[in-house]
Parts: C-alpha cells; sequence; structure tokens
C-alpha cells in the first residue's frame, strides 16, 4: 500500500487559491490537465512552465484530443494561460480567480419549463456567467437554507443546478440593469432577515422581479429603526418638548 510522505517532495498553494478551486467547477480532463500545470509550476517553485501536448498526455493519460479539448477550456474559463509564442507553449494558473468565469449549456431541444432543462457544462461554446453572480446567488442559497433547511430547491441532488439557474437572473442583474453586486448582496442580507420578505423571496427570479421594492422597503424600515435610536438616545429634558 503506497504511504505518501512530505520528504519525497510536496507542492505549496496559497490557502486562498485552494479555496478558490474547491469552489469552481470543471469536467474532469480540465482537472487533469489543470493539475499538471500545477504540479509543474507550483511543484517547483516557479509561477510557468513549458509543458508539451506530449507532457500533459503522459501526466494525465488523456489522448492527445482530449488534452487539446481540456486546454481550451481551461483558456475559455481564465483558470489557466498558455503563451503560445514559445514551444513547447508556456503555461501557468490564473491567481486572479475573481477573473474565473463558469460556463452553462442548454441542452437542444429541452422545454425551457423544465427543471431538467439545462446542464451545466464547461465547453467553449457555452454562456459564459461571471464569478460574481455564481457568489451572489451561492450566498442567496446558503441565507434561504439557513431559514429553511428543507427547501426542496436547494436539497443535495438539486442545489448545484438551481445555483447557476439562479445566477442567470442575477447576471442580468448586474449586466442588463446596471445593478452593483455590492447593492445585491446588501438586498439579499436584508430579504432574508426580514420576518416578511425571506418567505417571497427564494428565487434569483424573485429576487430580480422585487428587487425595486426591496430596496424601498430596506430604506424606509432603515429610517425607522435609526429615527427610533435617535429617540432612545436623545436628552431627557427634550421629552419636555
Amino acid at each position: 500500500m503506497k504511504s505518501p510522505r512530505l520528504e519525497n517532495g510536496y507542492l505549496k498553494i496559497v490557502n486562498e487559491l485552494a479555496d478558490a478551486f474547491c469552489r469552481f467547477r470543471l469536467p474532469g480532463e480540465a482537472w487533469q490537465v489543470a493539475w499538471v500545470i500545477i504540479r509543474l509550476t507550483y511543484g517547483f517553485n516557479r509561477k510557468e512552465a513549458s509543458i508539451s501536448i506530449s507532457d500533459f498526455e503522459k501526466q494525465t493519460g488523456l489522448k492527445r484530443a482530449s488534452v487539446v479539448r481540456a486546454q481550451k477550456v481551461l483558456e475559455k474559463t481564465k483558470v489557466g494561460s498558455k503563451n503560445a509564442t514559445t514551444r513547447p507553449a508556456t503555461w501557468r494558473i490564473n491567481k486572479n480567480y475573481q477573473d474565473w468565469v463558469l460556463v452553462v449549456k442548454k441542452l437542444p431541444g429541452a422545454n425551457p419549463s423544465s427543471k431538467n432543462a439545462t446542464l451545466y457544462k464547461n465547453n467553449i461554446k457555452d454562456k459564459v456567467l461571471p464569478p460574481e453572480a455564481i457568489r451572489l446567488s451561492g450566498l442567496l442559497s446558503d441565507l434561504i437554507l439557513s431559514n429553511n433547511p428543507k427547501n426542496r430547491e436547494l436539497s443535495p441532488g438539486r442545489k448545484e443546478k438551481t445555483i447557476h439557474r439562479w445566477a442567470e437572473d442575477i447576471d442580468k442583474m448586474i449586466r442588463l440593469e446596471q445593478r452593483g453586486p455590492e447593492e445585491i448582496e446588501r438586498i439579499i442580507h436584508w430579504s432574508q432577515e426580514d420576518d416578511f420578505w425571506k418567505g417571497n423571496i427564494l428565487s434569483g427570479g424573485k429576487l430580480r422581479k422585487q428587487f425595486d421594492q426591496l430596496v424601498i422597503q430596506a430604506e424606509r424600515k432603515n429610517r425607522q429603526r435609526k429615527n427610533s435610536a435617535d429617540r432612545e438616545n436623545q436628552p431627557e429634558w427634550m421629552g419636555a418638548y
């Protein structure tokens, strides 16, 4: 039985980057190719490395066509970058994980209303979803689950697809309606803390549809809270007037 030991060699990855890898979805072949890049860069304490197609084939056991396809996924998602001016090409991992993009693919001929209508894959022809939209969708799902752990849309077998579906609505809020991610995050938190709205904002679509009303309600209640706090803190002599 194998018993790997640190003294036989190891590589260092910054925890923040490792956490980003944990949250990001890539198909298996792309992950295999990404690990070759990680191994030949961070494993040798360098930022980039010249890696040939045959190197990738040898390290992963994949066929050439699969390696090339996986490389295109890494470039499309911006997880990995290639400098093709060298021979062999030079590869590196993009540490700016905020720039990574997740892509989704619609199943051909699927009924858009069907819960199985969208299959999420990473493919060079797929639609791109910004990581910020995915993050905000994940935040909404986590807060909804904290209020109702039995939410069926967020059950273990459905949660990932649900998050990606909601992210499409949040992406539209950012791109088409010019909502700032910070404002969206603030309203998500507020909606899931409010006794009324936490029972109504249960999807990305609902968040988008009710966003203007949520902003108005949040501002009104914040003013009421501030006015109440001001009255409580006023000097006693002011109560005579």
